[in-house]
């Protein structure tokens, strides 16, 4: 548990409330931090909507948009100078405003449409491992090898199912000798 006492410090305790761990500063901060979670869904929103369109969104003038402001107000000043950068596109806007909103999944949907999209393809850039099916054959292939010497260098603990597969593997990746090699050196039983 964490626990605001009143001598304004932030101690972290355990489950009997009777060791304290580590007592914080709050003056030690210089703003309050940014944290989404802490306003309200539609304040949330707004924030996302005023740092993605170039015109910083309408005014709506009710408590969601002073909500917005103060969580605004609230991010690093360096990133919302990136994110005011003139000629960031759509997907790169949309990756850093992911990213202050520590939103892993609109991160990694960004990071594949970067990927993707025409502006901003880099051909040479690989995707990260969840999304390897979408990668160009020869990508593909480098993951898979990875991911092949990686069993073969764990070979003795594998499970019958696991080797069986790790032979499969190999079978299909023209690695026959390594196939044969890794069934020769397997326990009969198994």
């Amino acid at each position: 548990p964490l626990l605001l006492t009143a001598d304004w410090l932030i101690r972290v305790t355990d489950m009997s409330l009777r060791i304290c761990l580590s007592p914080a500063d709050p003056a030690a901060f210089q703003r309050p931090p940014a944290i989404p979670g802490l306003f309200s869904d539609k304040a949330v929103r707004l924030a996302k909507h005023r740092l993605l369109t170039a015109d910083g969104g309408a005014e709506a003038g009710d408590a969601e948009d002073d909500e917005a402001r103060e969580l605004l107000r609230r991010f690093d000043p360096d990133w919302l100078a990136e994110l005011a950068a003139p000629g960031l596109s759509t997907a790169d806007r949309s990756l850093l405003t992911a990213m202050l909103f520590c939103d892993p999944f609109e991160v990694r949907f960004w990071l594949l449409c970067r990927r993707f999209l025409p502006q901003s393809a880099d051909p040479s850039a690989e995707l990260e491992a969840g999304w390897d099916s979408l990668s160009p054959h020869p990508v593909y292939r480098r993951w898979q090898a990875r991911r092949l010497a990686c069993l073969l260098g764990r070979r003795r603990r594998l499970s019958p199912q696991q080797t069986q597969r790790l032979v499969e593997c190999l079978v299909l990746f023209g690695q026959l000798d390594k196939a044969v090699q890794l069934l020769l050196e397997t326990e009969p039983a198994s």
